[in-house]
């Protein structure tokens, strides 16, 4: 015979609760990113006396190596950049850097967008920002561009 059980005496088990979604570590995110092709590396040095000297950059392809060069103070600094690999926010270079034609100092960086990595070497201190999305030229205005021919001569006339 079963046991008599009153209305309250029974205690059902509260519903379960879905448990919140788990949060994505910053890595799993990384790994969502869309892979970069090439990015638009701008470099700026900052020399012993504190005077800051910045190239405008120029966009780099991955696997491919970009070379800066900035002479100020009389000496020769040699920037040799190469992108291995990355997302839109964060992406590995590897950086060779020379005084004069000195011995090299190599360093492989993460970078993350929108932070300049810093290099430091004999005084002299590079700041390399990196941006995969790349930025509109503005070296040349639309006026100071080569105007093509308008007719339909292959040769342009020549």
């Amino acid at each position: 015979m079963l046991p008599l059980l009153s209305p309250g005496a029974a205690q059902a088990e509260p519903p379960a609760q879905a448990e919140p979604p788990a949060q994505e570590d910053k890595a799993a995110q990384e790994d969502k990113a869309e892979p970069i092709d090439s990015a638009y590396i701008k470099v700026t040095l900052t020399t012993k006396a504190g005077e800051s000297f910045a190239h405008p950059g120029f966009r780099i392809a991955k696997d491919e190596q970009g070379m800066f060069e900035i002479a100020c103070e009389g000496e020769r600094h040699e920037i040799a950049i190469s992108i291995l690999g990355g997302s839109e926010t964060q992406v590995e270079i590897a950086v060779e850097y020379r005084i004069d034609g000195g011995p090299p100092l190599t360093q492989t960086l993460e970078v993350e967008v929108g932070t300049p990595a810093t290099l430091s070497k004999g005084g002299a201190t590079l700041a390399i920002d990196v941006d995969p999305k790349g930025q509109t030229s503005s070296a040349r205005e639309d006026d100071d561009q080569i105007d093509q021919p308008d007719s339909d001569d292959p040769l342009g006339g020549i």
